[in-house]
């Protein structure tokens, strides 16, 4: 009878056993499928006073970043305070964005400059000066292309142009859109 005992005290801890380990290998499944916005960012690399140069196939410049502080994440996302951004193009003359904080995404081919933007080109051939303010701008720089969906406000020459939401080309010479309410004076 003891035997019998401790024969089902045996099978009863291994069964117990088997159903902890079950149930922590389902939770940690359950944990590594869980989406990216759920999994804590965690920082590996940090700059200051960084330089991030963007060349084309070709080797020519296309942008060059400056930045007071550069945090990148194992997630493959890059948080910039203090950028200016200069966009080189084949035509025309090169566009300054400036922004406090800018986060770059899918390994740096967009970024998302938050809160008061500053677009600034001089004149060139095919432009005039053209100064734009606006918030919250999305870049993608495969497409070669900028948006906001924010009040934005174009000074070029003597006028004032204002409007909701904004599309920038810089792919040739800088194309400036205005969505909608757009107003000059």
């Amino acid at each position: 009878m003891n035997k019998i005992i401790s024969v089902l005290v045996a099978v009863i801890f291994s069964g117990a056993g088997i159903a902890l380990f079950v149930s922590h290998l389902e939770e940690k499944l359950n944990a590594s499928s869980a989406s990216i916005s759920e999994v804590e960012r965690y920082a590996d690399a940090e700059f200051h006073n960084a330089l991030i140069r963007v060349t084309d196939s070709g080797g020519i410049q296309r942008y060059l970043t400056q930045a007071n502080r550069v945090i990148h994440y194992t997630d493959e996302t890059s948080e910039v305070v203090g950028a200016s951004l200069l966009v080189n193009q084949d035509k025309g003359s090169p566009l300054l964005l400036v922004s406090d904080r800018v986060t770059l995404l899918n390994n740096n081919k967009q970024a998302i400059l938050h809160g008061s933007v500053r677009v600034d080109r001089e004149a060139s051939d095919d432009n005039p000066a053209a100064h734009i303010t606006s918030r919250d701008v999305s870049i993608d720089y495969e497409k070669k292309y900028a948006h906001s969906d924010a009040f934005t406000t174009i000074e070029s020459d003597s006028q004032v142009t204002s409007g909701t939401g904004i599309d920038i080309w810089f792919d040739g010479p800088t194309r400036i859109r205005l969505l909608s309410n757009a107003r000059s004076r």
